[in-house]
């Protein structure tokens, strides 16, 4: 008897452990306390045809997670409202006065994109009218949309008034009414953090001789671009859909570190030459010299061992080259946020970012969440341009079989939280998103009553 208790005290202890162990290995990856997730507040979604005008687009375009331009960018609005719909986790509410946050479904990249811009009325007046129905809604005036949020991609939009340099003339993105976003919470790419003059009840205070600008597109400075809104609430790039062929292999033969190895025979992965994007003057030159040492580097490796082309390919080649490689090259851009780092960890490929602002700019969707630095290699792009083939060593190559083995565990576990789309698994990033918002961005009643009502 003695012996039989003895044996259960050892495995009950035995199981504490292995509970301790489950326990800290998602803590470590989510790099955060071990708690459980808080209830998220309650969203009411405006729904008259005015605040979203998708029967009007659908004559162009079906829009939805597979619209025509479902692309990185000019369908995440849509593919966000079907997953704050759809998601058991985010509480949709028909009861305006029990909601915490409004939810302006209008999505103006889809109304700006090409295909739709004069589908029915213009995209101009497509907007004015959601910003006439907004500042009419008795919802809005309450507290001036302190308690709204809006999607608004890929744009710099902080750019109060966007001027054309070809034609110098105000492109029509969102060119007017822009007060009435100065209280609202924005979804967007960038993590912008600081407020232009005069958007916020008080100014921000800065020190030192420095200001905060409305355009950093020739100023390498990006971090001193201001917001003409409340709140920034930054979510990932959504990845190539042609990736999401090799999803089912990934999730079957590759969940450990061999299968992964042997599915790809490249270690590196690179494509472009910088030559088909209009940059900025200011923003070339430096791009260039990056990827410019990067075919440098290319050149010293086994050609079987990289996949690197400065020729653009189609998205099928793009998609089943990402799929056979183990590391992919994020390169700094017009901007330190890339798609291509979406691209990567969706084909299970650790990404290696060459982009000195890629975290605090480009990653801050769950930031607090989620250890990054898990399933993410950084160069700095110094360390980089003074000599790329040791960088390259030292921060990829000389990576021993348990740090490799603990990286492809991360990338796994983390592709469903940073992946809008996942073959086979519950994409989470929608219901991480509105936990960024609630987290980041939402204000008490008596806050936004003293600060946003005529009351207070």
């Amino acid at each position: 008897m003695i012996f039989e208790a003895q044996v259960k005290i050892v495995l009950f202890i035995l199981l504490l452990q292995l509970r301790g162990l489950v326990c800290h290995e998602a803590k470590e990856l989510q790099g955060g306390e071990e708690t459980q997730s808080p209830a998220l507040s309650k969203i009411y979604v405006y729904d008259d045809e005015v605040f979203h005008h998708r029967k009007e687009l659908e004559q162009c375009d079906p829009g939805g997670r597979n619209g025509k331009t479902t692309d990185t960018k000019h369908g995440l609005g849509d593919v966000l409202l079907q997953y704050v719909h759809d998601n058991d986790t985010i509480q949709v509410t028909n009861d305006p006065e029990e909601a915490s946050w409004f939810l302006v479904p209008f999505n103006i990249d889809r109304s700006f994109h090409e295909r739709n811009f004069r589908c029915g009325q213009t995209h101009l007046m497509r907007l004015q009218s959601t910003l006439t129905a907004l500042e009419g809604s008795i919802h809005y005036q309450r507290y001036k949309g302190a308690n709204h949020v809006w999607y608004i991609g890929g744009w710099q939009l902080t750019t109060a008034a966007l001027i054309s340099e070809r034609t110098k003339r105000q492109l029509p993105y969102f060119p007017f009414e822009r007060h009435l976003i100065h209280n609202m919470a924005i979804i967007t790419y960038s993590d912008r953090r600081i407020h232009l003059s005069g958007t916020q009840p008080q100014d921000d205070e800065i020190y030192g001789e420095w200001e905060i600008v409305p355009d950093t597109r020739r100023d390498p400075r990006w971090w001193a671009q201001g917001m003409d809104h409340r709140c920034s609430v930054n979510v990932p790039f959504r990845s190539n859909p042609a990736i999401e062929v090799y999803h089912p292999t990934i999730r079957k033969d590759q969940q450990t570190l061999e299968g992964w190895e042997a599915a790809r025979p490249y270690l590196f992965h690179y494509i472009g030459a910088g030559e088909n994007y209009g940059y900025h003057p200011g923003q070339k030159q430096g791009v260039h010299q990056l990827i410019a040492m990067w075919h440098k580097t290319a050149k010293g490796i086994p050609s079987d061992k990289v996949f690197s082309t400065e020729t653009p390919v189609p998205a099928e080649e793009f998609a089943k080259s990402l799929s056979k490689s183990r590391f992919c090259i994020v390169m700094r851009g017009d901007d330190p946020s890339r798609s291509r780092y979406g691209d990567a960890i969706s084909a299970g490929c650790i990404p290696v970012v060459i982009s000195d602002g890629y975290m605090p700019f480009g990653a801050g969707h769950t930031r607090k969440m989620l250890n990054y630095e898990t399933f993410t290699i950084s160069i700095a792009e110094t360390h980089f341009l003074t000599h790329g083939p040791s960088a390259l060593h030292y921060a990829v190559t000389s990576l021993n079989r348990n740090e490799l083995r603990e990286m492809h565990r991360s990338i796994m576990k983390a592709r469903p939280l940073v992946l809008w789309e996942i073959d086979g698994e519950e994409s989470r990033v929608a219901e991480l998103t509105i936990e960024q918002l609630d987290a980041k961005c939402r204000l008490d009643k008596e806050e936004m009553v003293s600060l946003y009502s005529k009351d207070g």
